[in-house]
């Protein structure tokens, strides 16, 4: 499977987990502001919801959430 494939031909439901995976994204606070810049531990409300409001746009395909994947089988 190939993440952000131009040319995906499979898809996972993510719908009941697209909590879970803007939690783990948003663990990892030094890839975000503020904490890009000058390091901190602590996660703002803020950034989390903007994190949160991003993945969900990204993966939105009417009243669920989807990843996109390009599978390839072997030969």
């Amino acid at each position: 499977y190939y993440y952000y494939s131009q040319e995906p031909n499979y898809e996972v439901d993510i719908t009941d987990v697209i909590e879970t995976k803007v939690d783990a994204a948003a663990a990892h606070v030094s890839q975000f502001e503020p904490s890009l810049n000058k390091y901190n531990p602590d996660m703002p409300d803020l950034v989390k919801a903007e994190i949160g409001k991003g993945f969900k746009a990204m993966l939105k395909d009417g009243d669920k959430f989807v990843e996109r994947f390009r599978r390839e089988e072997a030969p």
